[in-house]
């Protein structure tokens, strides 16, 4: 039996019939280790072979194989989203020695070359130096955005740059897995980037599509040990919108002052970029400008806050001619038209105070009331009745205003008059029979 004896150690025992040894593998701490170093991940295959000899016959009995993997320690991985920001004051410079994505979705690849990183103006970033990057919760939509994983148990070439693979999926079903690239030789953390649309994108296309509001959910998987799973967010093209609490129609040209409580003074509000200044007073429907230069677009209605400190604020609303602010509706009553458009109704909406529980975008939508200048006129079909006859009434409503207006009819009968079923009509159709008062006196129709 021979066993190397720079990585065994034996024990045998003598028992009659029978041979028992122990074989412990280690490695040395010089030349011995670094082999191991630069070769994690590479299995390591053990096979015992006994020769013996019986009078004239020698017979030679090999055991099955041993095998084990040379493995770094086993640490706990950490992913981060990040953006690159060249006058951060506090921005890290790392070396991103590539980008990839797996057209299959595959996290095994093959993967392809994510592309050129281009800026939301237009510039290619020099990745042949190390570049400043941030931490990032929110992005633009079409802006870059970069991701960082720390796993130094993947570190499993010394002398080379590894790299791993994560899946980032988005709230609207869109989807990329991306290839990491070590920052250097011996480092552990891999970092890569990916672009992003408002256009509509298929999946693993190497761009990450985002509606409005969008929630991104990077998550990494430890290969080498499958219960290390960690994920970071971030919101892609956080908004909030302005709309008719009748239709939910967009409505452009509300003027929005986010108020800081606890001073009474307009709020400091931040850039996605985490340290421009962005105004505390914007127009629904108007493009934004921040301090840094950057244009926020927004769409019919639209308005944002990227970024504000935890804190309790209050909405105050200019509302343009033809609304009111704030809402007579309730939250209850806004269900339909806010399910039917994916609005966020919050007290906040209404210019009640809330509560900002920790750094990050504003999140919720203001409903407006068209002013309304209606005229009701009701009339009865004739000018006498006996007792027991049907009498037809007819309730005109015209708005002479210039927005649509809800309406909610309130028609209170004649002393012995009752209601009867299934008569109700709007123009000549057939509606639904209002809400009659235990007393059978008031009408409820909602319009």
């Amino acid at each position: 039996m021979q066993l190397p004896p720079q990585f065994v150690t034996r024990r045998n025992t003598h028992i009659p019939g029978l041979l028992v040894f122990a074989a412990t593998a280690w490695l040395g701490a010089s030349a011995g280790a670094q082999e191991a170093q630069n070769n994690f991940g590479a299995e390591v295959v053990n096979i015992a072979t006994l020769s013996y000899t019986v009078g004239d016959s020698t017979a030679t009995v090999e055991t099955q194989p041993a095998i084990f993997v040379i493995r770094p320690p086993q640490t706990p991985a950490v992913i981060e989203f990040f953006r690159h920001s060249p006058n951060a004051t506090d921005a890290i410079t790392r070396s991103v020695n590539g980008s990839d994505f797996s057209p299959s979705g595959e996290l095994e690849g093959p993967f392809v070359q994510t592309g050129a990183p281009v800026t939301t103006g237009g510039q290619t970033i020099d990745l042949s130096s190390p570049i400043a990057l941030i931490p990032a919760t929110t992005y633009l939509a079409g802006e870059l955005m970069f991701v960082r994983v720390i796993d130094t148990g993947q570190n499993l070439d010394s002398q080379n740059i590894d790299n791993v693979a994560i899946q980032i999926e988005g709230s609207n079903g869109d989807v990329i897995t991306l290839q990491l690239y070590e920052s250097g030789p011996d480092t552990g953390e891999f970092l890569a980037y990916l672009s992003s649309t408002a256009a509509e994108t298929a999946q693993n296309d190497g761009v990450i599509s985002a509606a409005g509001n969008t929630q991104l959910r990077a998550t990494y998987i430890d290969t080498l040990d499958a219960t290390d799973v960690v994920v970071d967010t971030a919101i892609l093209n956080p908004l909030n919108r302005v709309f008719s609490s009748v239709d939910g129609a967009p409505v452009d040209g509300a003027t929005v002052t986010l108020i800081n409580m606890d001073t009474g003074a307009e709020a400091e509000v931040w850039g996605v970029d985490g340290f421009s200044t962005f105004p505390a007073e914007v127009t629904s429907g108007e493009n934004t400008l921040d301090a840094s230069g950057l244009i926020y677009e927004n769409g019919d209605g639209e308005f944002r806050y990227p970024i504000l400190e935890a804190g309790t604020y209050q909405v105050r609303v200019d509302a343009p001619e033809g609304y009111n602010f704030s809402s007579v509706f309730t939250e209850a009553e806004l269900d339909n038209v806010a399910s039917e458009n994916g609005f966020v109704i919050t007290p906040g909406s209404f210019g009640r105070s809330f509560t900002v529980a920790q750094d990050g975008p504003l999140r919720f939508d203001i409903p407006l009331d068209p002013e309304t200048d209606l005229v009701v006129e009701k009339t009865a079909a004739t000018s006498t009745g006996d007792v027991g006859d049907y009498i037809n009434y007819t309730v005109t409503i015209r708005n002479q205003g210039i927005v649509t207006a809800p309406v909610r009819l309130f028609d209170t009968l004649p002393v012995g008059f009752r209601y009867v079923a299934g008569t109700a009509r709007v123009e000549t159709i057939a509606d639904e029979d209002p809400v009659v008062s235990d007393d059978a006196v008031l009408l409820t129709f909602d319009m």
